[in-house]
Parts: structure tokens; C-alpha cells; sequence
């Protein structure tokens, strides 16, 4: 199996930029700044893997070691 497809299927691909565009004119916002700031994400770049004494499990959020 390809690594890439594989990613593919577990990941879902999508333009941030443009949603937060989109979201701006849906919700009358004035800037893109405010709109990702009101209706932003969390990424986490290390998953299951200690930041700073924090871990991030699925079910229990942010966990402190």
C-alpha cells in the first residue's frame, strides 16, 4: 500500500485558508485575523508524544504528566 493514499484515508485534506475566508463573509467579520482567532483550530504536531509535560489523548483532551 502506498504510504501517501494511506495518509490520505486517515487525514482529511482541506483548504484552512479558504475556509476561514468563506466563514469571514458567512459571519460579516471584518478581517481573516479576527475570524481564525474566533473560529480557530488546535493542531497538534507531535500526537501521544510529551510537550512540555502535556500530552494529547482522543478521549481525555490534554493531559498534564
Amino acid at each position: 500500500m502506498d504510504v501517501f493514499n494511506h495518509f490520505e484515508r486517515l487525514w482529511i485534506t482541506r483548504d484552512y485558508q479558504q475556509l476561514l475566508k468563506q466563514t469571514m463573509l458567512d459571519f460579516k467579520k471584518d478581517s481573516l485575523d479576527k475570524t481564525a482567532l474566533i473560529f480557530g483550530e488546535v493542531n497538534i504536531t507531535t500526537y501521544g508524544q510529551d510537550i512540555n509535560g502535556v500530552i494529547y489523548n482522543e478521549q481525555l483532551g490534554f493531559i498534564r504528566k
